[in-house]
């Protein structure tokens, strides 16, 4: 009789970055600083891996606990809610004042997670 032999090849597992399953308060506390944002124009967006989710994922949140859902997109929002958002992510954000590419990368993700939220709700209708 024939003997099957069975090879399982391991698959590499994937590199886990500072962010994995982690959230911004977690990575705070740990490292005690803030986490930098530096734009990085390859990957369009904040230099770092992983951060990309992690940042976003705190705009939404902001964006679902503070800003009400009163205007079209969040560029439409008055400077106060804009401010809002922008205040509950520099507790655990740094990022240079001056980086334009950056400040345009968090409006944009803001202006996403608004729409998406936005979406959602009225779905839900």
């Amino acid at each position: 009789m024939f003997s099957h032999i069975l090879i399982v090849a391991a698959t590499p597992k994937k590199k886990q970055s500072l962010c994995s399953e982690k959230n911004a308060e977690d990575i705070v506390a740990q490292t005690r600083q803030k986490i930098k944002l530096e734009y990085c124009p390859r990957v369009k967006g904040p230099s770092v891996r992983g951060i990309n989710s992690l940042v976003a994922h705190d705009i939404g949140c902001a964006i679902r606990s503070l800003v009400e859902m009163r205007v079209r997109t969040f560029y439409n929002l008055d400077q106060e809610e804009k401010w809002k958002v922008w205040n509950a992510m520099s507790p655990k954000y740094e990022w240079d004042e001056n980086d334009e590419p950056m400040f345009n990368w968090i409006l944009k993700r803001a202006h996403k997670r608004y729409k998406d939220w936005k979406y959602q709700c009225h779905k839900c209708l």
